[in-house]
């Protein structure tokens, strides 16, 4: 589909070319040193028509950590940290992630976003992994959640919820 617009031009560039998305709502939970990211709370694959495209990353995640802490994601391509979508390095100690929330209810549900824009450069499968990561000084553990608060009893207080990734293949 070509797009025409008020000026008579026309251009194939914007066009989504194809979609894929993932709702998860199955329960993770790990222990995480302060130093460290989770293993796959999330993955999602994409074959690249043209490897001129890019993709469109987005997502909703429902996590939660111990204590009053934050948490924050990173975005992997394959098995590379996309380096692009966190933060930048100040200082040695300073953690780096993409989306990064926090709570003041300890154990309390976090919604982090994700929204970023990818140019892998193939028509190969590419795979998409999301990692959670407890930003806490300190040193030691924080147990991270994702679609589920620390305490797991059957209370209408107690929110359960689903998480979602899509991943749109845009022409440039």
């Amino acid at each position: 589909m070509t797009f025409y617009y008020g000026d008579g031009s026309n251009s194939g560039a914007g066009r989504i070319v194809q979609y894929t998305t993932n709702a998860y709502d199955g329960k993770f939970s790990q222990d995480v040193s302060s130093a460290s990211h989770s293993n796959d709370v999330m993955t999602l694959a994409i074959t690249p028509k043209s490897n001129n495209s890019v993709i469109w990353c987005t997502g909703n995640f429902n996590t939660a950590i111990s204590g009053q802490e934050q948490i924050g994601l990173i975005l992997v391509r394959d098995s590379t940290v996309l380096d692009g979508y966190r933060g930048s390095s100040e200082g040695s100690n300073r953690g780096r992630h993409g989306a990064t929330s926090s709570t003041s209810w300890s154990n309390g549900p976090i919604a982090i976003h994700l929204n970023y824009v990818d140019s892998p450069a193939t028509t190969s499968a590419v795979t998409y992994r999301v990692r959670l990561i407890p930003a806490h000084g300190g040193g030691g553990t924080r147990t991270v959640w994702l679609n589920r608060t620390s305490d797991a009893t059957d209370e209408t207080y107690r929110p359960r919820s689903r998480s979602t990734m899509t991943l749109f293949e845009i022409t440039v």
